[in-house]
């Protein structure tokens, strides 16, 4: 994953193929600075305001892969990913 501060999004590149795709559009307001993938493949990131998000990659014994985000949930500051 990696992200553009001023443009406002998150992208992934899978190294298998090189091919890049659009994950997280618009984040307008809460603009990107830092990333972390937690072990269970939800992306977290802090907003340039202090926010931390979490994308979370789907629900069920199976989830999609995290190029699908299916909730985007706010966590207050300090609090952890699980």
């Amino acid at each position: 994953f990696f992200a553009d501060l001023t443009g406002n999004w998150i992208d992934r590149l899978d190294l298998a193929t090189g091919t890049v795709t659009a994950f997280a559009t618009d984040l307008t307001g809460e603009r990107p600075v830092d990333l972390l993938v937690t072990p269970e493949g939800d992306l977290l990131y802090l907003s340039i305001l202090g926010g931390i998000y979490r994308l979370r990659s789907g629900v069920g014994p199976v989830a999609p892969p995290p190029s699908t985000p299916t909730a985007v949930d706010f966590l207050a500051v300090g609090a952890g990913a699980g």
